[in-house]
């Protein structure tokens, strides 16, 4: 979770130099990461090959016209399928569903983390100009 806690970060370093970081980006971006999560881990506690999972997501990821934002997806969307084959596959519905939602949830809330720390950074940039 540390690794993709630096990749949320660098992420929204990169959106951040096209749009104004704020607590509705970070809402947007983080909800779609946790789409993105979500979807990873279900493919995985379905048995994809992580081959079929990275398909399956990319599709999703193509279809974006922003190319700045497509490449931060396309970004995310490698790094959530390879951290979600870091999670046991589970053979009960329920410890399925428990893998899904922590992963989600994680993901989310680094997410959010990530975006908070580089909100509260700039606010206090602007607050010693």
């Amino acid at each position: 979770m540390k690794k993709l806690t630096l990749f949320l970060v660098l992420i929204s370093t990169g959106i951040s130099a096209h749009s104004e970081v704020n607590y509705k980006t970070a809402q947007d971006f983080c909800g779609m990461a946790e789409a993105a999560a979500t979807a990873a881990q279900t493919y995985r506690q379905m048995g994809y090959k992580p081959s079929k999972n990275l398909e399956e997501l990319m599709k999703t990821a193509n279809r974006i016209e922003d190319p700045e934002l497509e490449k931060s997806v396309t970004r995310l969307v490698f790094e959530l399928v390879d951290q979600a084959y870091t999670v046991d596959q589970y053979s009960t519905k329920s410890a399925q569903d428990k893998a899904i939602t922590q992963f989600a949830n994680g993901n989310y809330l680094a997410c959010l983390k990530a975006f908070k720390n580089k909100i509260e950074a700039k606010e206090n940039t602007e607050d010693l100009k």
